[in-house]
């Protein structure tokens, strides 16, 4: 899964955190959009020299949440086979990859879904299509 995206022009908005590519330095470097800057952005939105962090489990800890994967089962597992044949067995959790618990002060508030492109995140029932921390923190306040 790609870890960024160019946004549309519908995206651009105030606030948006995003990065700007710096080809003096080449790198990129992080910036937030204000009503300051957001005319020196648009350029760079069309040479395609801004890009924008997919939403991840990062931007809820970043939040304050936390994502924890939720146990499906444990299973029976070999640990170690001994010189004589002897299988050593031990026990391993299977997590849920796709459907992350969003916990806040230890309340599960929600679920987190990082592989959907649509409804990718649900909070007290409601279902939302959510791209980037910065659509994340106008649903949360």
């Amino acid at each position: 899964m790609k870890k960024y995206y160019l946004p549309t022009l519908e995206e651009f908005t105030l606030d948006l955190e995003c990065e700007v590519y710096d080809q003096e330095f080449n790198n990129w470097a992080s910036h937030t959009v204000s009503p300051n800057s957001i005319s020196a952005f648009l350029p760079l939105l069309e040479a395609k020299d801004i890009r924008v962090k997919y939403l991840d489990s990062e931007d809820f800890n970043i939040l304050g949440y936390i994502i924890k994967k939720p146990l499906l089962k444990t299973q029976k597992v070999i640990l170690d086979i001994l010189l004589d044949g002897t299988e050593v067995m031990g026990e391993e959790d299977i997590h849920d990859e796709e459907n992350l618990n969003i916990l806040h002060n230890t309340i599960n508030t929600g679920i987190f879904r990082p592989y959907k492109p649509k409804d990718n995140v649900e909070i007290n029932g409601k279902k939302y299509s959510i791209k980037n921390i910065t659509e994340l923190r106008k649903i949360l306040k």
